[in-house]
């Protein structure tokens, strides 16, 4: 049996569903005198810029500094799905080590763009796909938002009108990594980041 710990608690307002696709060659392959690029690849416009502000602020809190140990590079869809494909091929034509996007198109347009090595290392939203052997995961829990689904449904029940209650938003997010999986795709994972998580699977 996998002996899973349990870890701190992380607090963070709602985003959208990300997902990190490494071009796991380049990461592993890397000079260490050189700054990583990482690469954004946005379903939507340049106006809309809070998920981009706080992957920065994370960075910053884990010590990189923008233009001096990291690079970031965006690109923008501008709501048009089918340029997502162009736009996660020009990101790895243009050698980032990681590609950042959020929702299904943009995850299925980096992952077509990245499927050129056998071993994509992928970071998915619901816990339970770490534990069933994903790599890691980071996002509400969803069995808690079903704890949560149960407290609309008893004040429905005793009569409450469903467009009358506020809509919620998970503030307890987790961090699931699954140790097993890292080492038979040869990926290392610094102690440092193990730390943060909220469960570890070995």
């Amino acid at each position: 049996m996998s002996s899973c710990l349990r870890r701190r608690e992380f607090i963070a307002a709602l985003g959208s569903a990300a997902a990190v696709w490494p071009l796991a060659t380049r990461a592993q392959q890397r000079d260490s005198r050189k700054v990583p690029r990482i690469g954004w690849l946005v379903p939507g416009t340049r106006d809309a810029q809070g998920d981009l502000e706080e992957y920065r602020r994370g960075m910053r809190e884990l010590g990189y500094v923008e233009g001096r140990t990291i690079m970031t590079k965006c690109v923008y869809a501008d709501g048009r799905a089918d340029r997502l494909s162009e736009l996660a091929a020009m990101l790895v034509a243009d050698k980032v080590e990681v590609i950042v996007t959020a929702g299904t198109p943009g995850c299925l347009a980096a992952k077509q763009a990245t499927s050129v090595t056998n071993r994509i290392p992928a970071i998915y939203e619901d816990g339970e796909v770490a534990r069933a052997g994903g790599l890691m995961a980071y996002g509400p829990s969803i069995q808690k938002m079903f704890h949560r689904a149960a407290g609309y449904v008893d004040k429905i029940i005793k009569g409450a009108k469903p467009a009358d209650l506020p809509v919620e938003q998970p503030i307890t997010f987790e961090l699931v990594i699954n140790l097993k999986t890292a080492k038979a795709i040869g990926v290392s994972i610094p102690q440092s980041f193990l730390w943060r998580a909220d469960e570890v699977i070995e």
